[in-house]
């Protein structure tokens, strides 16, 4: 398999662990320096202890759909970019959300992992936990 479908291999396994429950497997998604942030929120963790109790436990329950990724690759580093958009379980499958990453993933042992995950909400409903400073 190639980087580009294996960084793709990830995003996917990163998305599916997310909304079915699978703590282990989504946290085997990041290296163990792994940094995530929700722009401009309270949302933030580094570790892989934090990105468990702080991001996975503390998740909106719906369902993640990622699209238009943009792939750069530099060795053993690379940078993603993609869309997010958020249906929200509680709500009847409502878009609650919708915005962008902007990843830094890192080659490992292990395959691509998640070092640096930047969400950035261009939309976002109040009921989703920890909304953007001042809304």
């Amino acid at each position: 398999m190639g980087d580009r479908d294996a960084i793709l291999e990830l995003a996917a396994k990163y998305m599916h662990t997310l909304d079915l429950d699978d703590r282990e497997g989504w946290l085997s998604c990041w290296t163990e320096d792994g940094y995530f942030e929700r722009y401009q929120s309270t949302n933030r963790a580094q570790g892989i202890d934090e990105l468990g109790t702080k991001i996975f436990d503390r998740r909106p329950h719906g369902f993640h759909i990622t699209s238009d990724y943009a792939i750069t690759i530099d060795g053993d580093s690379a940078t993603v970019q993609c869309y997010l958009l958020f249906l929200n379980e509680q709500r009847k499958c409502e878009v609650s959300m919708f915005g962008v990453y902007r990843d830094k993933l890192r080659r490992t042992g292990q395959g691509w992992r998640y070092a640096e995950r930047i969400f950035e909400p261009k939309y976002i409903v109040d009921s989703i936990p920890n909304v953007l400073v001042g809304h």
